[in-house]
Protein backbone atom coordinates (compact mmCIF):
# COMPACT_ATOMS: atom_id res chain seq x y z
CA UNK A 1 0.00 0.00 0.00
CA UNK A 2 1.20 3.20 -0.37
CA UNK A 3 2.73 6.25 1.49
CA UNK A 4 1.80 9.71 1.80
CA UNK A 5 5.16 11.69 1.49
CA UNK A 6 6.31 14.13 4.24
CA UNK A 7 7.53 17.62 3.90
CA UNK A 8 10.12 16.74 6.06
CA UNK A 9 11.46 13.65 8.05
CA UNK A 10 10.54 13.47 11.46
CA UNK A 11 10.63 9.98 12.92
CA UNK A 12 10.64 6.26 11.06
CA UNK A 13 8.26 3.34 11.86
CA UNK A 14 8.69 -0.37 12.12
CA UNK A 15 8.14 -1.03 8.86
CA UNK A 16 11.25 1.52 7.79
CA UNK A 17 9.23 3.89 6.17
CA UNK A 18 9.31 7.63 6.83
CA UNK A 19 6.18 8.61 5.21
CA UNK A 20 2.73 8.30 6.75
CA UNK A 21 0.89 5.26 5.73
CA UNK A 22 -2.33 5.47 3.41
CA UNK A 23 -4.93 2.89 4.81
CA UNK A 24 -6.42 0.73 2.61
CA UNK A 25 -9.80 2.39 2.82
CA UNK A 26 -8.63 5.81 1.98
CA UNK A 27 -6.81 4.08 -1.34
CA UNK A 28 -9.96 2.70 -2.70
CA UNK A 29 -11.81 6.01 -2.08
CA UNK A 30 -9.17 7.81 -3.34
CA UNK A 31 -8.62 5.84 -6.44
CA UNK A 32 -12.47 5.68 -6.96
CA UNK A 33 -12.65 9.99 -6.63
CA UNK A 34 -10.02 10.36 -8.94
CA UNK A 35 -11.96 8.86 -11.85
CA UNK A 36 -15.44 10.15 -11.09
CA UNK A 37 -17.68 12.35 -9.32
CA UNK A 38 -20.20 10.56 -6.89
CA UNK A 39 -21.94 10.88 -3.82
CA UNK A 40 -21.98 7.20 -2.32
CA UNK A 41 -19.97 4.90 -2.89
CA UNK A 42 -18.37 1.05 -1.34
CA UNK A 43 -15.97 -1.00 -2.98
CA UNK A 44 -15.56 -4.98 -2.04
CA UNK A 45 -13.61 -8.05 -2.49
CA UNK A 46 -15.76 -10.44 -1.83
CA UNK A 47 -17.24 -13.56 -1.93
CA UNK A 48 -21.04 -12.61 -3.82
CA UNK A 49 -22.63 -15.27 -2.04
CA UNK A 50 -21.93 -14.92 1.30
CA UNK A 51 -20.29 -11.08 2.21
CA UNK A 52 -18.66 -10.31 5.29
CA UNK A 53 -17.66 -6.99 6.19
CA UNK A 54 -14.08 -7.74 6.33
CA UNK A 55 -14.43 -7.71 2.40
CA UNK A 56 -15.61 -4.28 2.26
CA UNK A 57 -12.14 -2.95 1.19
CA UNK A 58 -13.52 0.95 0.84
CA UNK A 59 -16.48 3.25 1.58
CA UNK A 60 -18.13 6.81 1.82
CA UNK A 61 -21.80 7.25 2.63
CA UNK A 62 -22.93 4.32 4.33
CA UNK A 63 -22.97 3.23 7.66
CA UNK A 64 -22.38 -0.22 9.87
CA UNK A 65 -25.98 -0.49 10.34
CA UNK A 66 -26.50 -0.78 6.12
CA UNK A 67 -23.03 -2.34 5.23
CA UNK A 68 -24.48 -4.96 8.13
CA UNK A 69 -28.09 -5.61 6.71
CA UNK A 70 -25.99 -6.30 3.09
CA UNK A 71 -23.50 -8.62 4.22
CA UNK A 72 -26.86 -10.23 5.92
CA UNK A 73 -29.35 -11.18 3.67
CA UNK A 74 -29.96 -7.64 1.90
CA UNK A 75 -27.64 -8.77 -1.01
CA UNK A 76 -29.59 -11.40 -2.39
CA UNK A 77 -32.09 -8.49 -3.33
CA UNK A 78 -29.78 -6.77 -5.55
CA UNK A 79 -30.82 -7.22 -8.44
CA UNK A 80 -27.70 -4.83 -10.13
CA UNK A 81 -25.29 -6.89 -8.63
CA UNK A 82 -26.56 -9.83 -9.99
CA UNK A 83 -26.71 -8.68 -13.18
CA UNK A 84 -22.84 -6.66 -12.96
CA UNK A 85 -21.87 -10.46 -11.89
CA UNK A 86 -22.91 -11.87 -15.27
CA UNK A 87 -22.17 -8.71 -17.46
CA UNK A 88 -19.63 -6.48 -15.48
CA UNK A 89 -21.55 -3.60 -14.99
CA UNK A 90 -25.18 -2.32 -14.28
CA UNK A 91 -27.02 0.74 -13.66
CA UNK A 92 -30.26 1.95 -11.88
CA UNK A 93 -31.54 2.90 -8.81
CA UNK A 94 -29.50 2.64 -5.18
CA UNK A 95 -32.28 0.26 -3.77
CA UNK A 96 -31.54 -1.67 -6.47
CA UNK A 97 -28.41 -2.76 -5.20
CA UNK A 98 -30.03 -3.83 -1.81
CA UNK A 99 -28.36 -1.04 -0.21
CA UNK A 100 -30.57 1.90 -0.68
CA UNK A 101 -34.02 2.91 0.96
CA UNK A 102 -36.84 4.26 0.00
CA UNK A 103 -35.72 7.52 0.22
CA UNK A 104 -33.25 6.70 -2.02
CA UNK A 105 -35.43 5.46 -4.94
CA UNK A 106 -34.72 8.36 -7.14
CA UNK A 107 -30.58 8.03 -6.54
CA UNK A 108 -29.07 6.54 -9.40
CA UNK A 109 -26.19 3.86 -9.29
CA UNK A 110 -23.49 1.79 -11.29
CA UNK A 111 -22.76 -1.71 -10.19
CA UNK A 112 -19.27 -2.84 -11.54
CA UNK A 113 -18.03 -5.94 -11.12
CA UNK A 114 -14.51 -7.96 -12.04
CA UNK A 115 -13.23 -11.77 -10.96
CA UNK A 116 -10.62 -11.87 -8.99
CA UNK A 117 -8.07 -14.75 -9.42
CA UNK A 118 -6.36 -15.27 -5.80
CA UNK A 119 -7.88 -16.59 -4.20
CA UNK A 120 -10.63 -17.71 -6.35
CA UNK A 121 -14.37 -17.05 -6.12
CA UNK A 122 -13.73 -13.55 -4.73
CA UNK A 123 -14.82 -10.54 -7.49
CA UNK A 124 -13.97 -6.79 -7.17
CA UNK A 125 -17.72 -5.22 -6.98
CA UNK A 126 -17.63 -1.15 -6.66
CA UNK A 127 -21.20 0.16 -6.54
CA UNK A 128 -21.44 3.89 -6.88
CA UNK A 129 -24.34 6.19 -6.31
CA UNK A 130 -25.13 10.12 -7.26
CA UNK A 131 -28.48 12.12 -6.91
CA UNK A 132 -28.33 14.80 -9.45
CA UNK A 133 -27.61 12.17 -13.00
CA UNK A 134 -27.34 9.07 -14.03
CA UNK A 135 -23.95 7.86 -14.74
CA UNK A 136 -22.79 8.52 -18.51
CA UNK A 137 -20.87 5.83 -20.39
CA UNK A 138 -17.58 7.80 -20.50
CA UNK A 139 -17.88 7.41 -16.53
CA UNK A 140 -19.02 3.77 -16.37
CA UNK A 141 -15.76 2.91 -18.45
CA UNK A 142 -13.77 5.07 -15.78
CA UNK A 143 -15.13 3.41 -12.95
CA UNK A 144 -13.67 0.65 -14.90
CA UNK A 145 -10.80 1.83 -14.85
CA UNK A 146 -10.88 2.61 -11.45
CA UNK A 147 -11.66 -0.52 -10.23
CA UNK A 148 -8.58 -2.31 -12.12
CA UNK A 149 -6.28 0.57 -10.61
CA UNK A 150 -7.29 -0.41 -7.41
CA UNK A 151 -6.99 -4.54 -8.17
CA UNK A 152 -3.50 -3.80 -9.73
CA UNK A 153 -2.20 -1.63 -6.55
CA UNK A 154 -3.29 -4.70 -4.27
CA UNK A 155 -1.88 -7.23 -6.72
CA UNK A 156 1.38 -5.35 -7.39
CA UNK A 157 4.47 -5.75 -4.54
CA UNK A 158 5.88 -2.77 -3.66
CA UNK A 159 9.36 -3.91 -4.41
CA UNK A 160 10.83 -7.20 -5.97
CA UNK A 161 11.25 -9.83 -3.07
CA UNK A 162 8.34 -8.66 -1.40
CA UNK A 163 4.69 -9.96 -1.15
CA UNK A 164 1.26 -9.16 0.76
CA UNK A 165 -2.25 -10.51 1.57
CA UNK A 166 -5.15 -9.50 3.06
CA UNK A 167 -6.34 -11.53 5.89
CA UNK A 168 -10.37 -11.42 7.34
CA UNK A 169 -11.12 -10.81 11.27
CA UNK A 170 -10.75 -14.70 10.73
CA UNK A 171 -7.55 -15.27 9.40
CA UNK A 172 -9.38 -16.38 5.70
CA UNK A 173 -7.13 -15.11 2.49
CA UNK A 174 -9.37 -11.93 1.34
CA UNK A 175 -6.47 -11.17 -1.25
CA UNK A 176 -3.26 -12.55 -1.80
CA UNK A 177 -0.68 -11.26 -5.03
CA UNK A 178 1.06 -13.82 -6.64
CA UNK A 179 3.96 -13.22 -4.84
CA UNK A 180 2.89 -14.51 -1.94
CA UNK A 181 0.99 -17.11 -3.01
CA UNK A 182 3.91 -18.40 -4.64
CA UNK A 183 5.61 -18.18 -1.22
CA UNK A 184 3.18 -20.23 0.47
CA UNK A 185 3.62 -22.89 -2.15
CA UNK A 186 7.28 -23.26 -2.16
CA UNK A 187 7.21 -23.17 1.54
CA UNK A 188 4.58 -26.30 1.21
CA UNK A 189 1.94 -24.36 4.11
CA UNK A 190 -1.34 -23.26 3.20
CA UNK A 191 -1.87 -19.10 3.27
CA UNK A 192 -4.28 -19.09 5.89
CA UNK A 193 -2.03 -21.19 8.43
CA UNK A 194 0.41 -18.75 7.97
CA UNK A 195 -1.62 -16.35 7.73
CA UNK A 196 -2.83 -17.77 11.35
CA UNK A 197 1.09 -18.11 12.45
CA UNK A 198 1.00 -13.92 12.35
CA UNK A 199 -1.91 -13.68 14.06
CA UNK A 200 -1.05 -15.95 16.94
CA UNK A 201 2.39 -14.17 17.65
CA UNK A 202 0.60 -10.54 16.78
CA UNK A 203 -2.26 -10.94 19.45
CA UNK A 204 0.63 -12.09 22.05
CA UNK A 205 2.62 -9.21 21.33
CA UNK A 206 -0.04 -6.74 20.82
CA UNK A 207 -3.22 -7.71 22.51
CA UNK A 208 -4.65 -4.56 22.07
CA UNK A 209 -4.02 -3.80 18.62
CA UNK A 210 -4.81 -0.52 17.46
CA UNK A 211 -6.27 0.30 13.74
CA UNK A 212 -3.83 2.16 11.31
CA UNK A 213 -0.64 1.48 13.49
CA UNK A 214 2.57 -0.27 11.78
CA UNK A 215 3.85 -3.36 13.56
CA UNK A 216 6.26 -5.69 12.51
CA UNK A 217 7.96 -9.11 13.67
CA UNK A 218 11.02 -11.51 12.83
CA UNK A 219 9.72 -15.00 11.98
CA UNK A 220 10.30 -18.36 10.52
CA UNK A 221 7.92 -20.33 8.72
CA UNK A 222 8.77 -23.25 6.65
CA UNK A 223 12.43 -23.22 7.36
CA UNK A 224 12.66 -20.13 6.03
CA UNK A 225 12.92 -16.19 7.62
CA UNK A 226 10.79 -13.55 7.56
CA UNK A 227 10.54 -9.77 7.93
CA UNK A 228 6.93 -9.39 8.63
CA UNK A 229 4.90 -6.12 8.81
CA UNK A 230 1.35 -5.96 9.57
CA UNK A 231 -1.20 -2.86 9.48
CA UNK A 232 -4.91 -3.52 11.12
CA UNK A 233 -7.87 -1.56 8.99
CA UNK A 234 -11.44 -1.51 8.39
CA UNK A 235 -13.62 0.16 6.31
CA UNK A 236 -16.47 0.57 8.54
CA UNK A 237 -16.78 0.73 12.04
CA UNK A 238 -18.36 -3.12 12.78
CA UNK A 239 -16.06 -5.73 14.54
CA UNK A 240 -16.14 -8.19 12.11
CA UNK A 241 -14.86 -5.30 9.30
CA UNK A 242 -11.44 -5.56 10.69
CA UNK A 243 -8.34 -6.55 8.03
CA UNK A 244 -5.08 -7.32 8.86
CA UNK A 245 -2.71 -6.45 6.23
CA UNK A 246 0.79 -8.60 6.33
CA UNK A 247 4.04 -8.10 3.99
CA UNK A 248 6.34 -10.39 4.11
CA UNK A 249 10.15 -9.20 3.36
CA UNK A 250 13.43 -10.93 2.99
CA UNK A 251 14.98 -11.36 6.31
CA UNK A 252 18.41 -9.91 4.73
CA UNK A 253 21.75 -9.68 6.17
CA UNK A 254 21.02 -7.13 9.31
CA UNK A 255 17.58 -8.27 11.11
CA UNK A 256 16.92 -9.65 14.93
CA UNK A 257 16.49 -13.56 15.00
CA UNK A 258 13.31 -15.26 14.40
CA UNK A 259 10.94 -15.40 17.34
CA UNK A 260 7.49 -16.87 17.70
CA UNK A 261 4.84 -17.19 20.62
CA UNK A 262 7.01 -17.63 23.54
CA UNK A 263 6.14 -18.90 26.70
CA UNK A 264 6.52 -16.16 28.53
CA UNK A 265 3.86 -13.02 27.78
CA UNK A 266 6.34 -10.05 29.53
CA UNK A 267 9.09 -11.06 26.56
CA UNK A 268 6.22 -11.23 24.33
CA UNK A 269 5.56 -7.35 25.48
CA UNK A 270 9.15 -6.87 25.98
CA UNK A 271 9.53 -7.47 21.92
CA UNK A 272 6.60 -5.68 20.96
CA UNK A 273 8.01 -2.51 22.87
CA UNK A 274 11.44 -2.95 21.39
CA UNK A 275 9.77 -3.34 17.65
CA UNK A 276 7.64 0.29 18.59
CA UNK A 277 10.23 1.71 20.44
CA UNK A 278 13.65 1.40 18.79
CA UNK A 279 14.05 5.29 17.61
CA UNK A 280 13.62 5.77 21.07
CA UNK A 281 16.96 3.69 22.37
CA UNK A 282 15.46 2.66 25.10
CA UNK A 283 17.86 0.97 27.95
CA UNK A 284 17.85 -2.08 29.70
CA UNK A 285 16.08 -0.14 32.83
CA UNK A 286 13.44 1.24 30.44
CA UNK A 287 13.05 -2.29 28.63
CA UNK A 288 12.25 -3.94 32.07
CA UNK A 289 10.28 -1.56 33.08
CA UNK A 290 7.87 -1.48 30.47
CA UNK A 291 7.21 -4.83 31.26
CA UNK A 292 7.51 -4.58 34.89
CA UNK A 293 10.12 -6.77 35.44
CA UNK A 294 13.36 -6.21 37.08
CA UNK A 295 16.60 -4.64 34.94
CA UNK A 296 18.53 -8.44 36.04
CA UNK A 297 15.63 -10.74 35.39
CA UNK A 298 14.05 -8.82 32.42
CA UNK A 299 17.93 -9.74 30.82
CA UNK A 300 18.17 -13.03 31.73
CA UNK A 301 14.91 -14.46 30.97
CA UNK A 302 14.75 -12.43 27.60
CA UNK A 303 18.62 -13.86 26.46
CA UNK A 304 17.18 -17.46 27.35
CA UNK A 305 13.86 -17.32 25.29
CA UNK A 306 15.06 -14.98 21.99
CA UNK A 307 18.50 -15.87 22.03
CA UNK A 308 19.97 -12.38 22.30
CA UNK A 309 20.57 -10.30 25.12
CA UNK A 310 18.20 -7.30 24.96
CA UNK A 311 21.25 -4.98 24.16
CA UNK A 312 22.18 -6.59 21.06
CA UNK A 313 18.40 -7.82 20.09
CA UNK A 314 17.77 -3.61 19.78
CA UNK A 315 20.95 -3.21 18.03
CA UNK A 316 19.84 -5.48 15.36
CA UNK A 317 16.32 -3.94 14.78
CA UNK A 318 18.04 -0.62 14.71
CA UNK A 319 20.26 -1.25 11.75
CA UNK A 320 18.01 -3.21 10.17
CA UNK A 321 15.65 -0.37 9.64
CA UNK A 322 18.71 1.86 9.01
CA UNK A 323 19.93 -0.95 6.58
CA UNK A 324 16.55 -0.43 5.04
CA UNK A 325 16.87 3.20 4.51
CA UNK A 326 20.13 3.27 3.47
CA UNK A 327 19.41 0.99 0.44
CA UNK A 328 15.73 2.56 -0.37
CA UNK A 329 16.33 6.02 0.46
CA UNK A 330 18.77 9.29 -0.26
CA UNK A 331 18.17 10.24 3.60
CA UNK A 332 21.21 11.58 4.91
CA UNK A 333 23.65 9.04 7.15
CA UNK A 334 23.49 11.65 9.72
CA UNK A 335 20.06 11.72 10.37
CA UNK A 336 19.61 7.90 9.08
CA UNK A 337 21.80 7.52 12.70
CA UNK A 338 18.87 9.83 14.55
CA UNK A 339 15.68 8.10 13.25
CA UNK A 340 17.19 4.92 14.29
CA UNK A 341 17.90 6.00 17.20
CA UNK A 342 21.87 6.51 18.10
CA UNK A 343 23.36 9.44 20.24
CA UNK A 344 25.61 10.29 17.37
CA UNK A 345 26.75 9.88 13.80
CA UNK A 346 29.95 8.51 14.85
CA UNK A 347 28.90 5.54 17.16
CA UNK A 348 26.29 4.87 14.75
CA UNK A 349 29.33 4.11 12.09
CA UNK A 350 31.40 2.23 14.41
CA UNK A 351 28.00 0.31 15.13
CA UNK A 352 27.65 -0.32 12.04
CA UNK A 353 31.34 -1.39 10.41
CA UNK A 354 31.88 -3.84 14.46
CA UNK A 355 28.39 -5.57 13.26
CA UNK A 356 27.96 -5.78 9.32
CA UNK A 357 31.73 -5.09 8.72
CA UNK A 358 32.11 -2.31 6.66
CA UNK A 359 30.69 1.38 6.63
CA UNK A 360 27.52 2.50 6.18
CA UNK A 361 28.58 4.49 3.20
CA UNK A 362 29.44 0.88 1.42
CA UNK A 363 25.98 -0.70 2.67
CA UNK A 364 24.58 1.90 0.43
CA UNK A 365 26.78 1.46 -2.35
CA UNK A 366 26.09 -2.02 -2.10
CA UNK A 367 29.01 -3.31 -0.40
Amino acid sequence: MPNRESQTTKRVDPSGATAQWMPLRELAMSVLTSQVWFDRACVWLLNPEQPSPDELLGQRGFGPVEIQAWCNGAHRDASLVADALVAGRAGGTLPDTGLGTKATAGEHASVHAAPESHPQHRWWLAIVSRRARAFTESERQSIDIALRQLQTAMNQPESPGRSSALAGHDDRPISTDLAFHQTTSRLGMPVRELLRRVRDIREQRWPQLEDDVTHDMVIEAGGEQFWVVIRRTRAVDLPRAAQLLVELRPVGELAPPPVGVVSDERIAQALAFLHDHFHENPSLEQMAAAVHVSPFHFHRVFTRLVGESPKRYLQLKQLQISSELLRRSHIPISEIARLVGFTSHGHFNATFRRIVGHAPTEHRLGA
